[in-house]
């Protein structure tokens, strides 16, 4: 995964911060944090300081937080993406366009 896929993801971030009461926004923000930033439930939950159960029933749709909790769990989200993109562009910085990183090298 490169900075511009994660930049993607940080502007649906944005748009979850913006809009924090829309469930299909946020169901799809959680599915996609486990592709563009390879987070699982449980990485998630540790951090939210939950149950990796209920981290699993928002991801699959079947429940959804509170809108402050939304909050909370789409700033975290967006911190993590800002400092992997800018991990990516710093080592990326010098490397010819053959040899640059991705998400999941760092």
């Amino acid at each position: 995964m490169e900075s511009n896929e994660l930049k993607a993801y940080l502007q649906l971030l944005e748009q979850g911060i913006a809009h924090p009461s829309d469930n299909e926004l946020f169901g799809r923000i959680l599915k996609l944090s486990e592709s563009e930033l390879l987070l699982t439930d449980s990485d998630l939950a540790v951090e939210m300081q939950m149950n990796r159960s209920t981290i699993h029933r928002w991801r699959s749709g079947a429940s959804a937080p509170l809108i402050i909790m939304r909050k909370s769990v789409f700033n975290w989200l967006k911190k993590r993406t800002s400092l992997m993109i800018r991990k990516i562009d710093e080592k990326n910085k010098n490397l010819p366009d053959k040899s640059k990183l991705s998400a999941k090298e760092l």
